[in-house]
């Protein structure tokens, strides 16, 4: 009977070990996911900078309107951490 009880102690700590070991990944994921959509957001604005800079006659109004959506969604990833 012991023995019973000490195996279900162990699988229920086992498990939890687990959970938070899982947690801690999907957490560390979330963060590189994060990190890169905002690595490839920069780049992007970088760009329109870049074009406004160098070739300012080619700037269409919707390199202005592309420019602050990705700002927005810069903002919103910033903000949701």
């Amino acid at each position: 009977m012991k023995d019973a009880i000490y195996a279900g102690i162990l699988t229920i700590f086992g498990s939890g070990l687990l959970y938070a070991a899982d947690q801690r990944i999907d957490a560390r994921v979330s963060k590189a996911i994060n990190d890169f959509q905002r690595q490839e957001i920069t780049r992007q604005i970088d760009f329109y900078d870049t074009k406004q800079e160098l070739a300012p006659d080619t700037v269409t109004p919707d390199d202005r309107v592309n420019r602050k959506v990705l700002e927005r969604q810069l903002r919103k990833l910033e903000g949701g951490q």
